[in-house]
């Protein structure tokens, strides 16, 4: 039988088996109390990890395009923006509801689009690599148990297991991004500014 990436179904079944409860056929709010619980606590566990940003849910040098009020629409499942380079030097943006806000000079209205814009997005269970999803899994079912049997060690992932799997999700992330210190976007940005200010960084 060939094996594929875990599902979300899979996902949660491990965390039910982890504390000792049968699987389940399907999700949703109908079935069991504790398959519910245990996949809101993967849904949580997904998107709090997400949010702090790897390379597989990050893009760099992004375009952001006006609308026709020349406000700046944003993703629905945008977690993070942030403006780098000179380009974008006469704004101050942040994410504020469904649009690009601009702070320097309080206004959703912008006189271009916006280039060189770093964004995060928050990414579907089904779009996440397999190292991703097996640390959403155990994350969680760590949670979950400690939630459901309290943090005796009645139940079979422990914080060990999830450090384990957090290091094999940053090898993966290292491998994956492929970056030196030179490569690194943000080191790019600071060379492209010129001698001055890659001196004030030595």
């Amino acid at each position: 039988m060939p094996y594929g990436l875990t599902s979300k179904l899979e996902a949660v079944n491990t965390m039910l088996n982890a504390i000792g409860e049968s699987p389940v056929n399907q999700l949703g709010e109908q079935g069991p109390a504790d398959a519910v619980m245990a996949e809101s606590i993967l849904d949580e566990t997904t998107k709090e990890f997400q949010a702090e940003g790897w390379h597989f849910n990050s893009h760099y040098d992004w375009e952001l395009i006006r609308d026709e009020n020349n406000k700046v629409p944003l993703p629905s499942n945008t977690v993070r923006v942030d403006s780098v380079g000179w380009q974008n030097s006469d704004v101050d943006i942040i994410q504020r509801g469904d649009y690009l806000y601009d702070k320097k000079n309080n206004t959703f209205v912008f006189t271009s689009n916006l280039k060189n814009i770093d964004i995060i997005f928050m990414l579907d269970w089904s779009d996440l690599p397999e190292t991703a999803r097996r640390y959403a899994m155990i994350k969680a079912a760590r949670v979950f148990g400690d939630r459901t049997l309290g943090s005796a060690p009645h139940h079979n992932y422990t914080a060990q297991d999830e450090m384990r799997s957090l290091a094999t999700l940053r090898e993966f992330e290292s491998d994956n991004a492929d970056l030196t210190i030179f490569d690194h976007h943000h080191v790019s940005h600071t060379l492209e500014r010129g001698p001055s200010h890659v001196r004030s960084i030595f």
